[in-house]
């Protein structure tokens, strides 16, 4: 570089460092200037603290702290210490609460111990917005520490509890130990708060409580407090909600629209969904067009109430605001609505509802509400739904069902196939009975195999008994043996079902009876072929001229009843039979050997003998044979020990014939009694009946 390229730059770097040298001092004396300004208004905003003005006050403070010099907030911090103005105090700790300032902690903490109310107050306020981590932190640890005062540690308490945060949980817990109640019991409430359980005033519990809870996070914990508040808060809208309706149980006329209309308008969709309900219960009409409204309800369950209701309400308006219901994005909704529409029956609703079959939400609801409105266009539809194998097996069902009420012959097919499936069998059986019930065209012949399969071979009861009433429809001759069979199914009800129907196909024809009876009584059935003559005789009742034929009918059964060991029923079937409390008894002597019989085998003694008597009265031609059977139920008495009962029984005797039979039987009878008396105590032995003598029979001859 040459000496002149030299001196130039050294004349350039002069020029440079005076420039420079300039700007440094005019640097300088901007920043003594700010520096005397900052000053002057921190001076200034420390004054506006003791302000009259409110307003005035919280400018102040909120300046100082946003200054962000250090000299500010300590004439801030200052004034806090070390005044005595509660308002002052107050502005500044409600400032410090706006802008979440923990650089203020430590003096507001203090400040909790305030003797001035609202200081503390304003302080616990203040601490209640400062949730960063190391703020926290300090405030557990002052509640914590046992010389901190009662005071501090009660409002930090609150505090701490009114944030929710559970890090002060075994802090708490350690102030449930302490001397002081007043302590505990802000602790325990404080618990409570945080964690919205009622575990006690007692450590343990909540101890344990935390030793589970303690590694989950805040966030965790808070959930589970909402979700108990929230169920604190159900459970108090049920209790308003029990109130409300309580009143309008109570209301004084229950025509009366006016409280039910006044529920409606209730912010609580429980009494709004009363309201409804009451309205369709106590049938309060003037309500009716308002209530139709209610379909739109923001509450679903008030919407389903009301769609399920309208079915009851005679209004035009209803099946086209059901429709629309149809479309509800609530399923319950859907499906009350598709309910009440087949209430309806309304033929409009139809094209959607067959849509809905496609729809497993509402398909059960929508194939039940096509089968009460009875349109026979659904039929392919429901059809289709019946033999689904994926589809859902109630709305299957409720299409076998609504095929059976929709009484057309092309279901017929279907129905038989559904017969496979053991879950739809029932309703398919169901539905094939209703079909031949109502079929136009003659019973299905083609049904009549497959439901005996289904009655011979199913082994559920329920099955069985609708495969006897599906039958009994059909009125098939050719079913009749097989419902004879049925009448012996260890189920009851399969047995009175199968009889019931047997009787609507044989209606009044007597040899049908006559013959499966016969058949049963062949197959040792007799009970089966007592239930046929019974029946017989039920029917063949109603017709005139038929008395004798029903007498048959029941000596028939009588007979059967005593084959089949079932004394007691025979009992009464011979009763009927002999008549013997009206003017004219039976004078068949068969049917008084058939009851004597039946009354030996009840050891029914005292019965025996007042029929023996009566059969002596009434049949005499066999009156020996009367005495002799009298004396075998005398015997009987006598192997029984009943000695009372023997006296006066031979006493009637001797009342009713002093001959007492022929001679061999007086002599037994009398034998019999003098030994009976012989063993009694004078005090129960009856009066003694003077009897004359008998005449000789030969004089008597």
């Amino acid at each position: 570089m040459s000496s002149q390229q030299f001196g130039f730059a050294q004349k350039g770097d002069r020029w440079i460092l005076l420039r420079v040298l300039v700007f440094v001092v005019i640097f300088a004396a901007w920043g003594f200037a700010a520096t005397v300004d900052v000053d002057k208004r921190t001076a200034e905003w420390k004054a506006m603290l003791f302000s009259k003005d409110a307003q005035q006050r919280s400018s102040a403070a909120t300046s100082l702290l946003l200054m962000k010099s250090d000299p500010a907030l300590q004439a801030l911090l200052e004034t806090l210490r070390t005044t005595d103005d509660a308002d002052t105090r107050t502005s500044i700790l409600k400032a410090i609460g706006v802008h979440r300032d923990a650089r203020c902690l430590e003096e507001v903490i203090q400040l909790l111990d305030s003797p001035t109310e609202s200081v503390r107050q304003a302080a616990s306020a203040a601490i209640e917005t400062m949730d960063q981590k190391e703020a926290i932190n300090r405030l557990v640890g002052v509640l914590s520490d046992p010389e901190a005062s009662a005071r501090m540690r009660s409002s930090l308490a609150e505090a701490l509890a009114r944030m929710r945060r559970p890090e002060a949980v075994p802090a708490l817990i350690g102030m449930l130990e302490t001397e002081k109640p007043s302590l505990r019991n802000v602790a325990s409430e404080a618990l409570r708060r945080i964690t919205m359980l009622s575990l006690g005033p007692k450590p343990e519990p909540w101890t344990q409580w935390w030793k589970k809870n303690q590694d989950r996070s805040r966030e965790e914990i808070l959930e589970g407090v909402i979700r108990r508040q929230d169920a604190r808060i159900e459970e108090l809208a049920r209790t308003t909600e029990d109130l409300w309706v309580e009143r309008l149980k109570t209301r004084n006329s229950l025509q009366d629209p006016k409280p039910l209309l006044a529920a409606l308008k209730s912010d609580l969709p429980g009494v709004r969904r009363y309201a409804v309900e009451e309205i369709l219960r106590a049938k309060v009409e003037a309500a009716y067009p308002v209530l139709i409204e209610t379909v739109r309800d923001p509450d679903p369950k008030v919407r389903a109430a009301s769609a399920m209701g309208l079915a009851r309400v005679n209004d035009a308006k209803s099946p086209a605001e059901l429709i629309l219901a149809l479309e509800d994005v609530k399923d319950p909704v859907r499906m009350a609505a598709a309910r009440s529409l087949g209430q309806l029956k309304a033929k409009l609703a139809v094209p959607r509802l067959t849509q809905l079959l496609q729809d497993q939400a509402v398909a059960r609801a929508a194939a039940e509400a096509l089968g009460k409105i009875g349109d026979p266009s659904s039929v392919p539809a429901l059809e289709a739904l019946l033999a689904d194998p994926d589809g859902n097996l109630q709305a299957r069902r409720a299409a076998a069902t609504a095929l059976g009420q929709l009484h057309d012959s092309r279901a017929a097919g279907p129905l038989l196939e559904a017969l496979q499936d053991p879950q739809i069998r029932w309703f398919a059986v169901d539905a094939l009975g209703e079909l031949a019930g109502h079929n136009e065209d003659g019973p299905l012949g083609k049904a009549l195999d497959p439901l005996v399969k289904v009655l011979t071979t199913d082994p559920t009861a329920d099955n069985r008994e609708a495969a006897t009433v599906a039958l009994g429809k059909l009125k098939i001759d050719k079913a009749l043996p097989h419902l004879v069979l049925a009448m012996s199914d260890s189920e009851s009800r399969v047995r009175e079902r199968a009889l019931s129907a047997y009787v609507r196909i044989a209606g009044d024809r007597l040899e049908l009876y006559r013959q499966h009876a016969a058949e049963a009584a062949e197959r040792k059935q007799h009970e089966v072929a007592a239930a046929l003559y019974q029946a017989a005789a039920n029917q063949i009742a109603k017709q005139p001229g038929q008395a004798e034929a029903v007498a048959q009918m029941r000596r028939a059964r009588a007979e059967q009843l005593q084959a089949a060991g079932n004394w007691g029923a025979a009992r009464g079937e011979y009763e009927l039979l002999l008549n013997l409390d009206s003017g004219a008894p039976s004078k068949d002597p068969a049917l008084y050997r058939s009851q004597a019989e039946v009354l030996r085998r009840l050891k029914d003694e005292p019965a025996l003998l007042r029929l023996l008597a009566a059969a002596r009265k009434n049949a005499p031609e066999q009156k020996q044979e009367w005495w002799n059977d009298t004396l075998s139920a005398i015997e009987r008495l006598v192997s029984a020990k009943q000695d009372e009962a023997l006296v006066k029984a031979i006493d009637a005797l001797k009342k009713e014939d002093p001959e007492l039979g022929d001679e061999k039987t007086r002599e037994r009878l009398l034998v019999i009694e003098k030994e009976a008396r012989s063993r009694l105590k004078p005090e129960a032995l009856p009066p003694k009946e003077t009897t004359p003598e008998p005449k000789p029979r030969a004089a008597v001859e």
